[in-house]
């Protein structure tokens, strides 16, 4: 008797939850039958719409084909967010990241995950030395998968494991969470290989680890600017990785013109395209970054940034406009000086202060530029150039911090 009745209540809790998946189920049907009125959504590949075919899909598939294509182990979760889980696996090629996208995240932002897979796509193509343009730093998509089926054991595991290390899992209720992931309803795929952690999440970066970071996501966008017209729309510390490298230096290549950047342990990658706008192959591909910027009205600065961009912009987002590079690589590099910059004033050897100081000089310089590239060209062509830009600088820096009122807060 104890038996039946702990299965029927098992399967009474599994019903309320399949009952709760098929009202989100469709209310994402029916949104997408407003945008898509040629799809029958009855069919629950087509519930996925055009993400089918930006992962180059013709149905639906599931975690144990995913699990057994990436060959996954060790799969441990290393982050989460309101409609996402990130998990962290071995592979034989080496560490990967999956990051799950939960069907709330779908329905809400479809079109711009879309649009995230056909740039990524597309910024592969600067990962080929022989070009005349040339990068590592983008955190490409290796695979995208859309999935219908509920969460594996290996991944509930993991999200048990991870829940109980940061001992939270009475006031989250994560059995209950994890058995609604465990119902079957859509999942979207994404991996990429391991590029660290956002820079949101790192603690400490002595002064030439900033200087190093700032030149190298400078250079990356760079890149991307001179090959395909390419902004991000959406930079962020978030969207920007750091990890540890045993490597001295990289070096990246902009209109053929050789650029090498000393490491100093660190490496740094920009990711999340969902934003993006470039040119590829003679067609613009882009996407209104008005639905992400909701998530970010409480940061004043960037709440600025995206207006003077409405502003430039119109109505129109496949105009293309670098300055939106500009403005964000500026947010990132303040946002760098706020973070790290009471460590530095008294701390470190005499090079270290030259760095920091050269940095600054940067940080005011930069919004003077229309472009990123432009700034890379001018700002790291060569020492007598930086040293004369430094003079520059500092001539002009009450006018910039004027400027910086433009974007928020002090400079």
């Amino acid at each position: 008797m104890y038996f039946s009745c702990r299965f029927l209540f098992f399967d009474q809790k599994k019903d309320g939850l399949s009952t709760l998946v098929k009202v989100v189920l469709d209310a994402f049907a029916e949104e997408l039958q407003d945008s898509h009125p040629h799809l029958d959504t009855r069919g629950t590949s087509l519930l996925f719409g055009k993400l089918l075919g930006a992962c180059d899909q013709l149905s639906a598939s599931t975690f144990a084909d995913v699990l057994d294509r990436t060959n996954a182990r060790d799969i441990a979760k290393a982050s989460e967010g309101a409609h996402w889980d990130v998990f962290r696996v071995s592979t034989p090629g080496g560490a990967a990241v999956l990051k799950v996208l939960h069907v709330e995240y779908i329905a809400r932002y479809a079109k711009e995950l879309c649009n995230h897979l056909l740039v990524a796509r597309a910024l592969e193509r600067l990962s080929d030395g022989r070009g005349s343009n040339f990068t590592t730093g983008f955190v490409l998509v290796t695979r995208a998968v859309c999935v219908w089926d509920g969460y594996p054991q290996e991944l509930s595991d993991a999200c048990r494991r991870f829940a109980a290390a940061r001992r939270d899992t009475a006031s989250r209720n994560v059995d209950h969470i994890i058995d609604y992931r465990q119902v079957p309803q859509p999942y979207l795929v994404l991996q990429t290989g391991y590029a660290g952690i956002p820079l949101s999440s790192v603690e400490t970066l002595s002064a030439s680890q900033v200087v190093s970071v700032f030149r190298q996501v400078i250079l990356t966008l760079a890149v991307a600017e001179a090959a395909f017209n390419f902004e991000h729309r959406h930079l962020s510390l978030e969207s920007i990785y750091v990890t540890r490298t045993q490597r001295e230096s990289i070096e990246w290549k902009v209109e053929g013109r050789l650029y090498r950047v000393q490491t100093r342990g660190v490496i740094a990658h920009v990711a999340d395209f969902s934003a993006a706008r470039m040119d590829i192959d003679d067609e613009t591909q882009f996407s209104d970054p008005r639905p992400l910027w909701e998530d970010c009205k409480r940061d004043r600065s960037l709440k600025d940034i995206h207006r003077i961009i409405r502003d430039d912009i119109s109505t129109d987002w496949s105009t293309r406009c670098p300055r939106t590079n500009v403005l964000y690589a500026y947010h990132v590099t303040r946002e760098l000086v706020d973070r790290f910059a009471a460590s530095h004033r008294q701390d470190g050897d005499e090079d270290e202060k030259a760095e920091w100081e050269e940095f600054q000089t940067w940080k005011f310089r930069l919004p003077w530029f229309p472009s990123v590239a432009e700034f890379a060209r001018d700002a790291f062509a060569s020492p007598e150039a930086s040293r004369f830009s430094s003079v520059v600088a500092k001539m002009g820096q009450f006018v910039t911090r004027s400027l910086s009122s433009l974007t928020g807060g002090d400079a």
